[in-house]
C-alpha cells in the first residue's frame, strides 16, 4: 500500500502595500492593522542577502489597528525595506528606499 502524501502548507500571501519614507536621517514605515511581527531591514544590495541587517524590530501580542507606524534612524547607506507578518500569515512589504 502506497503511503499518502503529505498535504502541502500554503504559501503566505504577499502583499506590497507598506509605505516606507525616509527623511532627515529617519526611516518611517506604515504597519499592517493585524500585523504580529514588523521590522526594517537594510540591504547592501536588492540582488541578494548577504550583508543584510535588520535595523528595527518589533512584536506585537495583539494587533495595533490601522494607523500604526514605527521610525527608526538610518544607519548609512543602503536599500531600505519594511515588512510585517500578520496573526493570519500574511506578509506584507513595503517599497525600498535607497539612502546614499
Amino acid at each position: 500500500m502506497a503511503k499518502a502524501a503529505k498535504p502541502k502548507k500554503p504559501v503566505p500571501t504577499t502583499l506590497s502595500d507598506l509605505v516606507l519614507i525616509v527623511s532627515d536621517g529617519i526611516v518611517k514605515t506604515s504597519i499592517s492593522p493585524n500585523a504580529q511581527w514588523a521590522g526594517i531591514q537594510k540591504f547592501v544590495s536588492m540582488s541578494t542577502n548577504d550583508g543584510a541587517v535588520e535595523v528595527g524590530f518589533w512584536n506585537y501580542a495583539t494587533p495595533p489597528g490601522e494607523g500604526t507606524s514605527r521610525s527608526v534612524s538610518t544607519t548609512g547607506t543602503g536599500y531600505y525595506r519594511s515588512y510585517t507578518s500578520d496573526f493570519d500569515y500574511k506578509v506584507h512589504l513595503s517599497n525600498v528606499v535607497f539612502v546614499p
